[in-house]
């Protein structure tokens, strides 16, 4: 029986949210390299440090071309995807078709919000659906905005996840320190942010800047 092509082959490895982010921003910018990657990643408060092993992973995986592990430091490599790595990233764009049966009464509450929203059952269904995951799965977080453009915040702030990281990050990693300087902020709503930027990275929105009301704050010690 003849092989198909390596690159027509169905992509082994299971892209997470690091891998699609790195995926997706090597498709989008015809010049990337490592330092605009790290640009990205830390305009969007993300740490470009815990994306290393992430680039390593998808160039062994043959998703990511790189012309060596040492390439991974050096911040001038550029980064190109390989044919299965487009393959990769198509597959993880793709929507699959659910029939799901509901209850009359759930049925018309759905169509009456979507409605509502201004939007088919089938563009607003998903959003509902993956807010009501993640909002079980991390409690310290709501959505806000209108459909189709809704962000995560941190419950009881006006944060994003991403930026709650930004903040952790710049504190050295530490909850007592982040509160010495916003002792407004509880634990659980670090780690509530926390948490979810790392699981999500890839949807973090673009904020270059810090909003305004954000107090400019550096740590010693």
């Amino acid at each position: 029986m003849k092989r198909p092509h390596p690159a027509r082959e169905a992509p082994r490895r299971a892209l997470d949210g690091k891998d699609r982010l790195v995926l997706e921003f090597t498709a989008d910018h015809a010049d990337a390299t490592i330092q605009t990657l790290h640009e990205s990643l830390s305009a969007k408060g993300l740490d470009p440090g815990d994306f290393r092993v992430t680039i390593l992973e998808l160039a062994a995986a043959g998703l990511l071309a790189l012309p060596s592990t040492d390439a991974a430091s050096r911040t001038d490599t550029h980064l190109d995807l390989t044919p299965p790595g487009r393959i990769a990233l198509r597959a993880a764009r793709r929507t699959e078709m659910l029939s799901v049966r509901l209850p009359d009464s759930l049925s018309r509450e759905l169509l009456e919000f979507c409605r509502q929203e201004g939007l088919s059952r089938s563009e607003c269904t998903p959003d509902l659906l993956r807010e009501s995951l993640r909002t079980r799965r991390f409690p310290g977080i709501d959505f806000r905005g209108r459909a189709p453009h809704r962000v995560a915040y941190v419950t009881g702030t006006r944060l994003t996840p991403w930026w709650m990281h930004r903040i952790w990050l710049d504190h050295g990693k530490s909850e007592a320190r982040v509160r010495e300087n916003y002792p407004h902020l509880t634990v659980a709503q670090i780690r509530a942010g926390v948490g979810y930027a790392r699981e999500f990275p890839a949807d973090a929105p673009s904020e270059p800047l810090p909003p305004a009301w954000i107090p400019s704050v550096t740590f010693r010690g």
